[in-house]
């Protein structure tokens, strides 16, 4: 299917747009793709809370199918992220019921890490992670009829807040709503530091995929924060992980992987401090430290205790 575009975060529609797209999608029955995990979480919100669109979240192609058929879909948001062959599988497993249902693929990728050149066919769109909402309207909006409807005014961004973090920013990117930020800061706190200390694990045993898995979902989980330079540096370390590829397993020299991962660490741990010192002055510490232990309990129970990303 011809006429694939790329909406990066630098291309995203004004800002006065976003009402406009928002409105097209109230109502609208969204079926979201996406691994259980933080951009998932992100995803739903803003085209639930922040669009009032019907979410319907399946983990994977083989859960999706089933609701595609069972029910009408006005279109597909569907993750790239972590696919092998830059999705082209999983978008020929749903292409067919999709293009049956009249139903688009909206794709959403890091920015600067995917799509690859060629775009798998099928996608009419792919928004740039972190997801900026007017960027994931607009391509939405696009590729399905536009409807009626009405969008809430959002409040005034909150004041500045340390370097290693720009809360405007991160509250922008949740359309101006400080309720939706502070969940998603919230579910990162809860995580702390796990997924730097990840890539280090990773590295020390060898396992450079996984370690540059982390560090791609990094990327995107810090700049929906408004966490710029962690965000940069968990970009830098995964070019170096994606150059280094041929090098010898466990390569963390001086000027390399490990020196990175040191930076990219200290830059994790001013990030979850200055989060902890917003949350505090917002009055949902205390709502933070139950999300903290809930997440340890969760631990605790092993896979399969789940739930809702």
């Amino acid at each position: 299917m011809n006429g694939f575009r790329m909406d990066t975060a630098g291309s995203a529609p004004p800002a006065d747009d976003t009402s406009e797209a928002a409105r097209a999608l109230r109502g609208r029955r969204v079926l979201l793709v996406a691994a259980e995990g933080f951009d998932r979480l992100v995803a739903t919100e803003l085209l639930d809370v922040g669009a009032g669109a019907q979410v319907l979240v399946a983990d994977d192609v083989a859960r999706a199918l089933p609701l595609l058929q069972a029910q009408r879909v006005d279109a597909i948001v569907l993750d790239l992220d972590g696919a092998d062959d830059g999705g082209a599988a999983i978008v020929r497993g749903l292409q067919v019921a999709a293009a049956a249902a009249g139903c688009p693929i909206v794709a959403m990728a890091t920015s600067g890490v995917a799509p690859p050149p060629g775009a798998p066919a099928g996608i009419l769109a792919c928004v740039a992670k972190p997801l900026h909402p007017a960027a994931l309207f607009g391509a939405l909006a696009r590729c399905m009829p536009q409807v009626d409807g009405s969008a809430t005014a959002a409040p005034a961004a909150i004041a500045a807040a340390p370097g290693c973090i720009s809360f405007a920013i991160g509250i922008e990117r949740c359309l101006g709503r400080r309720d939706l930020y502070e969940r998603i800061a919230l579910r990162f706190l809860a995580q702390g530091g796990a997924s730097v200390q990840g890539i280090g694990e990773a590295l020390d045993r060898g396992d450079r995929n996984t370690a540059k898995r982390l560090a791609h979902s990094l990327i995107s989980t810090a700049g929906t924060l408004g966490a710029m330079p962690l965000s940069d540096g968990a970009r830098a370390l995964y070019a170096a992980l994606a150059e280094g590829a041929d090098a010898a397993e466990g390569d963390v020299g001086p000027g390399g992987e490990g020196d990175r991962l040191t930076v990219l660490a200290a830059e994790a741990a001013r990030v979850l401090e200055a989060l902890r010192a917003h949350l505090h002055d917002e009055g949902v510490r205390e709502a933070a430290d139950d999300d903290t232990r809930e997440n340890a309990r969760a631990d605790t129970r092993g896979p399969g205790a789940g739930g809702r990303a």
